[in-house]
């Protein structure tokens, strides 16, 4: 991934030498020189993302074994409904703690 951005940011530098666009070779460079810090922002980036992904699906499962759990009637099936919105719920609080730590690095 990095490999490939480092490899067509020195394509375009190449190409803002050729045009003679000097202004377009320094935002290139300045480019490559915070490639590591534009390769955090990205990764956290995706995570965030990922993150919330999974944070919403939880919201969604949830929605659904409370559903559940209005229409059921047997005492078994009740009480696994009831386990299970505990589990979702302890995964949920453990997705919102990740994505507080991530927002806290980012903004450090």
């Amino acid at each position: 991934m990095m490999e490939t951005w480092v490899n067509d940011h020195l394509d375009l530098y190449i190409y803002a030498k050729k045009i003679g666009d000097i202004e377009w070779q320094k935002q290139i460079l300045a480019a490559l020189h915070n490639k590591d810090q534009l390769l955090r922002q990205e990764l956290h980036q995706m995570v965030s993302e990922g993150l919330w992904k999974k944070f919403d699906q939880i919201n969604e499962d949830l929605v659904l074994v409370y559903r559940q759990l209005c229409h059921s009637k047997e005492p078994h099936l009740f009480e696994e409904l009831k386990w299970k919105v505990l589990l979702l719920r302890a995964e949920r609080q453990s997705i919102m703690e990740q994505i507080r730590q991530l927002h806290l690095v980012l903004s450090s």
